[in-house]
């Protein structure tokens, strides 16, 4: 374990039954990026909320702290607001997204502390610029004006030029967890989905359903917003990046997301922003962007992310040209050429979110309120199950009679296949043509030899009759 350095600048969490001393460190680039938050005021009423407007620059922090050592890496954003009262409505907001997160982990594993594993969302904490400090000038029980006096000119370089004004400024700092980077590993296994991570997003679905219970939304779910963590010996997958988070009920009139994962009335949405009768989101549609979002992780862990935006969002380009992810045939029809017929009924239940069916229209059950990602993903699992069976039906004991009367059929197909030259791909067909031949010369023979028993039995039955006819037995 290092320890930090005087000159270091520092954020203590000291909160309750756990601290983490973190040492931030100076970013890679020093490029602040605009972003812009619909906070809802307090009292106003849904669509009233204000928009701020703030910088954003991302860096990193190592953990200090014995206690919680585990979490050694952590992820930093300064945001840097033009006012004091910009910065303490950002705060403010911030903080109800990040006890929102908590709320939520809580339900689903009963977490007393915020810090501990496992998690559905990964926790995060809301720090302001004065409440942390640089190691060397802060003194225990200075007062508030003589802090922030100290803080002016002992902020790093990197907060930006001329005098930092520390109260404009509000840190939202946690814990590094490994990229999912849903890839698959090789083109031999392309054409498999990869099931064995269905299992593991059952915390992270219940998880979801936990912060829309509480009256939240995640908003921007897409695969490299989920990462993966061990705990107990067993892998994990939890959510990230939740600064977009937005009350259900607050009608927002923008949403901060990139636009390419969105579910499909959302991108509509977004085109009629800049028109004065274009109403805030409601309930309902924030929901299905979320669940939305989780469906098009599951389809990327399964086939690959690459794959996904290839086939199903038509790549990086127009966010608002047409996608196959928008119908939920077409959706169906593009698994189904991708994983082949055999895996029929997972492919029907992963189709189920995506648009409506060419055959269906109204209301989409994405959209309602209750459970959804959990139920949803309980079925995948038993469509999978359904899938095997499929797939790799019940095996049927060997007749060993049987192959021992045609084990020289089957040494010749051996024999044959064993020393033909074809690409590997079309091996199991020139075996599959051996077969066929075999088996055709062993069913003429067989046939021949039961008209040769046919024929000898009338021979010998017409040579009783003439001797029983002519009396030569007697």
């Amino acid at each position: 374990m290092g320890y930090a350095r005087d000159d270091d600048f520092i954020i203590d969490i000291n909160a309750t039954s756990w601290y983490a001393k973190l040492a931030v460190e100076p970013p890679d680039g020093t490029a602040w990026e605009e972003v812009l938050f619909d906070v809802t005021a307090p009292g106003a009423l849904p669509g009233q909320g204000l928009r701020v407007r703030a910088e954003v620059l991302y860096t990193t922090a190592v953990n200090h702290a014995e206690e919680t050592e585990h979490l050694r890496a952590w992820h930093v954003k300064v945001y840097r607001c033009a006012h004091k009262g910009d910065a303490d409505v950002l705060r403010r907001h911030l903080d109800q997204q990040a006890r929102a997160l908590q709320a939520a982990n809580d339900r689903v594993a009963d977490i007393r502390r915020q810090i501990d594993l496992p998690w559905a969302l990964v926790p995060v904490e809301i720090r302001g610029v004065e409440t942390s400090t640089v190691s060397r000038r802060t003194r225990l029980g200075a007062p508030a004006g003589e802090v922030v006096d100290e803080l002016r000119g002992t902020l790093p370089a990197w907060f930006g030029q001329g005098v930092p004004r520390p109260e404009c400024f509000v840190l939202a700092v946690s814990p590094t967890v490994e990229p999912a980077e849903w890839r698959l590993p090789s083109a031999k296994s392309a054409k498999r989905p990869a099931t064995q991570h269905l299992r593991a997003f059952e915390k992270l679905a219940a998880g979801l359903d936990a912060l829309h219970a509480i009256g939240w939304a995640h908003c921007d779910i897409k695969p490299e917003h989920v990462c993966r963590y061990q705990f107990e010996n067993t892998e994990h997958f939890a959510l990230i990046d939740s600064d977009s988070a937005t009350a259900l009920d607050s009608a927002p009139t923008t949403l901060r997301t990139s636009g390419h994962y969105d579910y499909g009335p959302v991108r509509r949405w977004r085109r009629r922003t800049h028109l004065p009768d274009n109403g805030g989101l409601d309930a309902g549609y924030l929901r299905a962007q979320d669940r939305f979002g989780f469906a098009l992780m599951v389809l990327a862990a399964l086939a690959g992310v690459d794959w996904v935006d290839r086939s199903l969002l038509g790549g990086a380009g127009n966010d608002f040209a047409a996608r196959a992810v928008d119908n939920r045939d077409d959706v169906r029809d593009a698994l189904s050429r991708y994983l082949g017929r055999q895996w029929a009924p997972l492919v029907a239940v992963l189709a189920e979110p995506f648009g409506v069916s060419r055959d269906l229209a109204g209301h989409q059950p994405m959209e309602d309120a209750g459970k959804w990602a959990g139920p949803w993903l309980a079925r995948l699992l038993e469509a999978t199950e359904e899938s095997r069976q499929i797939i790799a039906p019940e095996v049927v004991p060997v007749d060993e009679e049987l192959l021992r009367r045609h084990e020289p059929s089957v040494a010749r197909i051996l024999r044959a296949t064993a020393g033909v030259r074809a690409p590997r791909p079309d091996k199991p067909v020139v075996a599959i043509n051996f077969i066929r031949s075999e088996a055709l010369a062993v069913a003429v023979r067989a046939a021949l030899w039961r008209m040769a028993v046919w024929t000898g039995g009338i021979v010998t039955l017409g040579a009783v009759f003439i001797v029983s006819a002519l009396g030569w037995g007697k």
